[in-house]
């Protein structure tokens, strides 16, 4: 909202004159796109102790739908937490992971015959599908 009140002074000031055109245009630049989510309900895995876990053997980059890039580092380590219809979920052992649209959510891995297939959003017990057009393999089934 800075944005606003900058436009607002400098209108106000007669610094310059703004048109309805470029005030549309700057206002939707600030904008960035929401995460795109639909509930889910997670399944839970064994125990923690006894949880499955797969390191990433290189970075892994990608775009989110929302425009934000992700790197996915090297040696981190991801347990097993649940399951979802779209595949087994990770989270993170020794990091927080987020996503990031118009705000930034806590997100877990939801990995499908090894390809990330999207999120799961556990604040928000939702999931987000990654851009169909990705395919990215994380690990071997």
């Amino acid at each position: 909202m800075w944005y606003i009140i900058i436009i607002y002074i400098m209108i106000s000031s007669n610094i310059i004159t703004v048109s309805f055109q470029s005030l549309l245009c700057i206002l939707l630049i600030g904008c960035a796109a929401e995460v795109k989510r639909q509930p889910e309900t997670l399944r839970s895995a064994i125990e923690e102790t006894n949880a499955e876990r797969r390191a990433i053997t290189a970075d892994v980059r990608f775009t989110l739908d929302s425009g934000y890039e992700r790197v996915l580092r090297k040696d981190t380590i991801w347990r097993l937490v649940g399951t979802l219809a779209q595949g087994n979920v990770y989270a993170s052992s020794d990091s927080v992971f987020s996503i990031e649209g118009a705000h930034v959510h806590e997100a877990y891995l939801v990995v499908n015959s090894g390809k990330l297939v999207g999120f799961y959003l556990p604040v928000e017990r939702s999931f987000a599908p990654l851009n169909s057009t990705s395919n990215i393999n994380l690990w071997e089934k």
